[in-house]
């Protein structure tokens, strides 16, 4: 196995909320990690650090492309996509140390998810002439030793990751299909067409919710969301294509949350729910904020990643910005910080 250990990870302070207890007389107790992406062939992807009291700081530059970043227990794992490889660190109230390296057998990884003391790494391969036609993996790691211990092959583009009702489920991005892993045996146990593009996923009661989006031939953009009903061992499922895709722009492909027992999708500067048909109830929308490109719950308040559009509407090279709003659309926080923030996860101590 391939494994680097590098000594302690320097931070630099970025910036801090003005009406924040000083963290000089009382000990920082939790950290929210934003994944920012930084610019593609850029290698300036970082992670930012938001402490209990509002302080920002960032990471030196950890490669090309910041993919994706998960807490499990005292670490924190980092994806970081178009450098082939995985960090992870040790995590405490101070910060982050102890950063290693671990090999993705050359391949670019995408999202992460732990399950009973294993690892799991959606991963293409890096060469653009083949992830878009060649079936991608999952990499299972020991987390003992971080080493491969299985190779799962998926569909296309892997990409979202759910453990729910004691299987992996994985959404193929570059197809219309979710593969069903068994966790014991590490085999596709069955695959499901949801509908073009599936990239994120979640569970509410016995039902998985999907976001999509996809491209046709002449590269015209769609967004979408689906449902797959679990009764025993019989599934069915819901799909909605929406028409009005300008409204996603700067969200890939949108987030789909669990917000007090709601189904939301991120739409629009906000996110809205779900209704039963999966159209989105645009009235209920809370936020309306310009170039969203992430969102996730995180202690029962709404994290937005918002990224910098440029004339084009391509996402640029510039800083972004954190936004948080309450179930009222207020905004109750605002963090600067890297390039692209696309991911979230968080620890406490």
């Amino acid at each position: 196995m391939k494994l680097f250990s590098f000594l302690l990870l320097t931070l630099f302070f970025i910036g801090c909320d003005d009406d924040s207890v000083s963290s000089d007389t009382s000990e920082n107790t939790s950290w929210v990690f934003v994944a920012n992406e930084g610019g593609f062939f850029s290698s300036n992807g970082t992670v930012s650090m938001i402490d209990s009291f509002g302080n920002v700081t960032e990471t030196e530059s950890l490669g090309d492309v910041v993919q994706s970043v998960l807490v499990y227990e005292d670490k924190l794992f980092v994806a970081v996509n178009n450098s082939q490889k995985l960090l992870v660190f040790d995590i405490s109230t101070s910060g982050l140390s102890n950063m290693q390296e671990i090999t993705t057998d050359g391949l670019s990884p995408r999202e992460m998810v732990v399950n009973n003391d294993k690892l799991y790494v959606t991963v293409w391969d890096p060469d653009y002439y083949v992830y878009p036609v060649v079936p991608g993996n999952v990499k299972v790691y020991d987390l003992s030793s971080y080493e491969i211990i299985s190779t799962v092959q998926t569909g296309i583009m892997p990409e979202g990751t759910l453990v729910y009702d004691g299987y992996l489920w994985v959404a193929n991005s570059g197809e219309d299909s979710i593969s069903k892993i068994d966790m014991q045996s590490n085999l596709v146990a069955s695959t499901h067409s949801v509908g073009e593009g599936p990239q994120n996923l979640i569970a509410l009661d016995s039902d998985l919710y999907i976001a999509r989006r996809y491209y046709d031939a002449n590269y015209n953009e769609f967004h979408g969301s689906s449902k797959i009903s679990i009764s025993g061992s019989d599934t069915n499922v819901t799909s909605s294509n929406y028409t009005n895709w300008a409204s996603f722009v700067a969200s890939c492909s949108g987030s789909v949350l669990n917000y007090n027992n709601t189904v939301y999708r991120s739409f629009a500067g906000g996110i809205a729910p779900l209704m039963e048909d999966l159209s989105m109830n645009e009235s209920a929308r809370i936020g309306t904020l310009s170039s969203v490109y992430h969102a996730e719950i995180i202690n029962n308040q709404i994290w937005f990643g918002i990224t910098v559009l440029g004339e084009s509407g391509y996402v640029t090279n510039e800083p972004g910005s954190v936004k948080v709003l309450d179930l009222n659309g207020l905004e109750i926080a605002s963090y600067d910080v890297g390039i692209n923030p696309g991911d979230f996860s968080y620890w406490t101590k």
